[in-house]
């Protein structure tokens, strides 16, 4: 009987061979792999990570422990500890300025330009709606009040407009 690979490492070669397009999986362990595993710089990702990027222990409630460990990773994150780690263990030292280059997305105006159009339509859009408003109840609801009692405009359905 022969060893199977694991199920990561199969999905992994079959990227780096090109017989599939695109490999999701956990975040932390493609970055190791591609730091450990990909020499020629031939795997990349595309975009950041989506969902939860982190890891969490599981404590029972009123753990005393809780305390202790969140103070220690605090101390551990504001040390550079953690950064340093992740620099040794998911840095590859070919690939880190290509990837640097090609990964990193400034975010500026043309990020948010689609909103500021947005937002201007809308603040357009709600100064012709006043403007309207203002020049229908200032010129037309008088001139719909002077109008007989059997008109259709001065009718019981119609009269929250001379309101």
């Amino acid at each position: 009987m022969t060893p199977r690979k694991p199920a990561f490492m199969s999905q992994y070669d079959s990227r780096r061979s090109n017989e599939i397009e695109v490999f999701i999986h956990d975040t932390y362990l493609l970055k190791f792999a591609i730091s450990r595993l990909d020499d020629n710089c031939a795997i990349s990702f595309a975009g950041d990570s989506f969902g939860e990027d982190g890891y969490a222990f599981g404590l029972k409630k009123g753990s005393k422990l809780t305390n202790r460990l969140s103070d220690k990773i605090l101390t551990y994150t504001s040390s550079g500890f953690i950064e340093g780690l992740t620099k040794k263990y998911f840095a590859h030292k070919g690939c880190d300025m290509q990837r640097a280059h090609t990964l990193e997305i400034k975010y500026g105006p043309q990020h948010t330009a689609g909103l500021f159009v947005l937002l201007l339509v809308a603040v357009t859009l709600s100064i012709f709606l006043m403007m309207g408003e203002y020049v229908f109840f200032k010129y037309l609801i008088p001139v719909l009040r002077k109008k007989p009692a059997c008109s259709r405009w001065r009718s019981i359905n119609i009269m929250f407009l001379s309101q």
